[in-house]
């Protein structure tokens, strides 16, 4: 009996949106916290603001959890209630003997949580150790290149010969460096005397300026240690250019005109002993160093350092991961002991996340000299269990009292359904209490309209691959995942009658190829919206019961619509479409009959609601209209169904025609397929997705559907109680 009972109340709550009730709760003083606790426990009331003579709202304190860690908190809740399937259930007589935690603490504890997940995932699962493993080998493989990186950046500055002769690079930079300095002021002198060789002094200074700084160059080069051959070219093309020098001042001190004729010729070729010094001084660096001593040694350490030091720690976590691992894997004892602290851990946390609740519920409460109160909204379907649950933690001292208030709406769906709210509560809003709930019958009949638009075997089945993989992501996709999954096995199911695979027609039909036989895919379409239609005037009348609107069921879209719109439908089947013939069928003549009737009920009905004649005759014309041209396009409406099952059909015609019936596998016969299936799912099914979407809202959900009233939201949803 109470399993029935229990399965008639969830049956109530799938298709029925329950009506809430306006509780308030007065009790002393003393029970404050027993009566925030009560309330956060029971979870299913929505609170909100009370306006009770002598009573006033209660000072909100602060509690000591700041909301950054808060949200990490619950973020870690909702990951391991993925990974573990459920969190321990904390309530809050319990809660209390748990101390409150610093925002150190709290993170600290969240640090030894994380850590023993994760060994508790490696036991339960091999192949998260294996991934372990192969990533610390990952690890030092990387650990290992930049080893490599850094003894070659250093060798390039230190190459050691044996024990006691080293060769810095560094300095051998900074020799030449100095060197091209020197040898540049060498060629712009000379540049220089060759400008000025018709001034005999101007040009000597500049010669013996030039002389120095070469004589210096020679002392300089002694520092410059490098391989004797390289070195011994340097000074020969040096001891030239000292030579042209001394040549070039005897040639000016002589007064002779052709020996001033030659001063040209010597300068000319001492800037071209110059520029060859300099460019064997570029290659020697160039073929010696490399980059790293463009760049001090303490900031080439400092990079790697900084480099190397994520990939250590990295490291050692790996390696103290592997470690536990090991341990608990060959000690069961231990892996008991390292689940019992997980699962303490996390009841930590839990309870931690709920004393942030308590803090923002006592805005909530409003006191008197001795008294305290609480106002709120409860679905009339637990005004009894919160009576008892309260007195059960308050004892007698608690004055419970409900009041009949329009409120907002109880909704509870399946999980199954509940994805499919998107296109009801989502899009149009939510229903008043004691109104049927229109998200049931939607996702019932949604995936049945895409299956009749996007028959198809292989992308049916491929849309059920994609729902469950997008459903296993989770996150916002997960709803988009479930709506998908029905989807494609409507379409799976409509394209096995249709035989259907990969727009090919692989078999002769089940039922009927929507190509070859339109007329039978557009009855189909046809009877597929009569039978939608009936059931949204069936959820109309049922509407109007509920809501104790006995005399609407007599105006338009009751009872008597119905009977109407069914024995013309049924007139129009026997007739086979034939519009005189079935003018002239009894069944017609009955539904004309129940016509006439209707409009006397619909004039009856104003009357009765105290509208005047005009304004009778007014609703009389509008539901005439409606009966008439409005039933006619609703049910023609669905020939859309029709028309996009033959036009996917139709497609799938026209790629086998480009492809070739007898072309055979071959790769090119794969590419383009693949990319017409592609095309197919991508623009088609948005298409059909688009279509089944105007069905719902457009012909279906407004024969019944009046989106007036607002979701309540419980307190756990009001202060995110795990």
């Amino acid at each position: 009996m109470e399993i029935r009972l229990r399965m008639k109340l969830q049956l109530t709550k799938t298709l029925e949106a329950i009506p809430t009730k306006r509780f308030r709760v007065y009790t002393a003083k003393w029970n404050r916290e027993r009566l925030l606790d009560a309330i956060l426990d029971f979870g299913e009331v929505e609170l909100s603001e009370m306006n009770e003579p002598g009573f006033k709202r209660r000072k909100i304190s602060r509690d000591c959890i700041d909301p950054r860690t808060r949200r990490e908190v619950l973020a870690e809740l909702r990951k391991i209630e993925k990974l573990f399937g459920s969190l321990p259930r904390v309530n809050f007589e319990e809660n209390s003997k748990i101390p409150i935690y610093s925002n150190e603490e709290l993170r600290e504890i969240l640090r030894e949580t994380r850590k023993r997940a994760e060994f508790l995932l490696m036991l339960k699962d091999k192949k998260l150790a294996e991934k372990k493993l192969k990533e610390l080998e990952n690890l030092k493989a990387e650990l290992l290149k930049l080893e490599d990186r850094i003894f070659s950046s250093l060798s390039s500055r230190s190459d050691l010969k044996g024990k006691s002769c080293e060769k810095s690079y560094t300095k051998i930079f900074r020799v030449l460096c100095k060197l091209d300095i020197h040898f540049r002021q060498l060629f712009e002198l000379a540049f220089a005397a060759k400008r000025a060789k018709a001034d005999p002094i101007r040009v000597q200074r500049i010669l013996e300026k030039a002389t120095k700084i070469a004589e210096s160059v020679k002392r300089k080069l002694e520092d410059l240690d490098i391989e004797k051959t390289i070195f011994n070219q340097i000074e020969l093309k040096l001891n030239e250019i000292l030579d042209c020098l001394k040549k070039l001042q005897k040639l000016v001190q002589s007064e002779k005109e052709k020996e001033s004729s030659l001063l040209g010729e010597e300068l000319e070729r001492l800037l071209v002993s110059i520029q060859e010094l300099r460019e064997l001084l570029a290659d020697t660096g160039n073929s010696l160093l490399t980059k790293d001593v463009l760049y001090p040694l303490e900031e080439v350490v400092s990079k790697y350092v900084e480099e190397a030091r994520p990939l250590l720690e990295k490291k050692r976590k790996l390696e103290e991961e592997i470690s536990f691992f090991k341990k608990f894997k060959t000690n069961e004892e231990e892996a008991r002991r390292l689940e019992r602290e997980f699962w303490d851990l996390v009841k930590r946390l839990v309870a931690s996340s709920m004393i942030p609740c308590r803090g923002e519920l006592s805005q909530f409460i409003y006191e008197s000299d001795n008294n305290i109160a609480v106002s709120g909204w409860v679905p009339e379907t637990l005004v009894d269990s919160l009576e008892r649950h309260l007195k059960s933690r308050l004892g007698e001292m608690v004055d419970f009292r409900v009041t009949e208030e329009e409120g907002p709406s109880y909704i509870e769906l399946p999980s199954m359904i509940r994805p499919f709210s998107l296109l009801t509560h989502k899009m149009m809003g939510y229903p008043k209490g004691g109104q049927l709930d229109p998200t049931f019958l939607v996702s019932i009949f949604f995936p049945i309209m895409f299956g009749i638009m996007f028959g198809d075997i292989g992308q049916g089945l491929t849309l059920l691959v994609f729902g469950l993989i997008l459903k296993r992501r989770g996150g916002r996709l997960k709803d988009i995942g479930q709506i998908l999954v029905p989807m494609g096995v409507c379409s799976t199911i409509v394209g096995f009658l249709y035989g259907e695979m990969f727009l090919k027609e692989i078999y002769d039909p089940i039922l009927f190829s929507p190509v070859h036989e339109p007329i039978k895919v557009m009855a189909l379409a046809v009877l597929f919206g009569l039978i939608h239609l009936n059931v949204a005037f069936a959820a109309n009348i049922t509407n109007k019961v509920l809501g104790g609107e006995y005399l609407s069921i007599l105006s338009y879209g009751g009872i008597l619509t119905l009977m109407m719109y069914d024995f013309a439908a049924l007139a129009a089947y026997k007739n086979g479409g034939d519009v005189i013939a079935t003018f002239s069928d009894p069944l017609f003549m009955v539904a004309s009959i129940i016509f006439f009737a209707s409009t006397i009920a619909i004039l009856l009905v104003a009357k009765l609601r105290g509208h005047g004649t005009m304004e009778g005759f007014m609703e009389v014309i509008e539901g005439v209209i409606e009966a008439v041209i409005g039933l006619l396009a609703n049910t023609l409406s669905y020939l859309r169904l029709a028309g996009f099952a033959i036009s996917h059909a139709a497609f799938g015609m026209m790629v086998s025609a480009i492809v070739g019936e007898e072309s055979g596998i071959s790769p090119s016969f794969i590419m383009v397929m693949f990319l017409m299936n592609m095309l197919a799912m991508g623009l088609e099914g948005i298409i059909a997705f688009i279509q089944a979407t105007r069905l719902t809202l457009y012909e279906f959900l407004t024969k019944f559907f009046k989106p007036e009233g607002r979701l309540m939201r419980p307190v756990s949803v009001q202060f995110q109680v795990p």
